[in-house]
């Protein structure tokens, strides 16, 4: 049974408008989850439109917990006056697909408990 066929992002700190992405095989039993594929596009389509640091770049690999997926991105270039706001990282709902912007500092024993994941 599809539990969905849309994901709406809802939440994204920064504004803009909401997106509607496709959600494709993201259900289990009785409630949906994404994939961490889907959890780097959901941040792609909040952040990269409004860009102004250098070239806009998703990192292969990220991090997980239970609930949410780290998604790593910053600037292609490897220039240090391209500064993305320090510790600042999306955090992203498995259940959800909703981005919770944390500052790592804040949140490092949750963060360092997290295990890499790659998609």
């Amino acid at each position: 049974m599809r539990t969905a066929d849309f994901l709406v992002v809802l939440g994204v700190t920064g504004g803009g408008p909401l997106r509607r992405l496709p959600v494709s095989n993201c259900h289990t039993k009785s409630r949906l989850m994404i994939t961490f594929a889907e959890a780097k596009e959901i941040v792609r389509a909040a952040e990269e439109p409004t860009w102004t640091l250098g070239t806009y770049k998703i990192e292969d690999d990220g991090w997980e917990d239970a609930t949410h997926y780290l998604v790593v991105r910053g600037t292609a270039e490897d220039d240090p006056s391209y500064i993305v706001v320090p510790g600042l990282v999306p955090l992203v709902s498995k259940a959800t697909g909703e981005i919770e912007y944390v500052v790592a500092h804040t949140e490092w024993d949750r963060l360092d408990a997290m295990t890499p994941v790659s998609g």
